[in-house]
């Protein structure tokens, strides 16, 4: 099993990437709503199977100032509705400037069922 898994993780299984880009200036909320909206998404479509459901979320926004980064392992579906989570990621891409906000997700589920096909 884990010699599958490991192959599956290298194959690029469960791997969603996606970049936006935000003007700035009273986007903050929208920004982080929009990162929100496409875990989310990408979450209700993979797979779980035996319950396996954890994701790790990772991102970096670039304002021209500098690149801050968010990496989170192990979220639950439960933490997708977890205030918290929403305050972190706006806290990331809180800038008046124009901001390149870059994410991946990895879904730990899609992986295990690539690697018990």
């Amino acid at each position: 099993m884990r010699r599958g898994l490991r192959s599956a993780r290298r194959r690029g299984e469960g791997l969603y990437l996606r970049e936006w880009r935000f003007e700035g200036e009273g986007e903050g909320a929208s920004s982080a709503e929009a990162v929100l909206a496409w875990y989310r998404e990408v979450a209700a479509a993979a797979r779980r199977p035996y319950g396996i459901a954890h994701f790790d979320l990772a991102l970096a926004a670039n304002d021209g100032t500098g690149t801050r980064r968010l990496s989170l392992r192990r979220l639950s579906a439960a933490d997708l509705y977890d205030p918290g989570l929403g305050t972190r990621i706006a806290a990331l891409v809180a800038t008046p400037a124009p901001l390149g906000v870059a994410a991946a997700l990895f879904a730990w589920g899609d992986v295990a069922h690539a690697a018990l096909a």
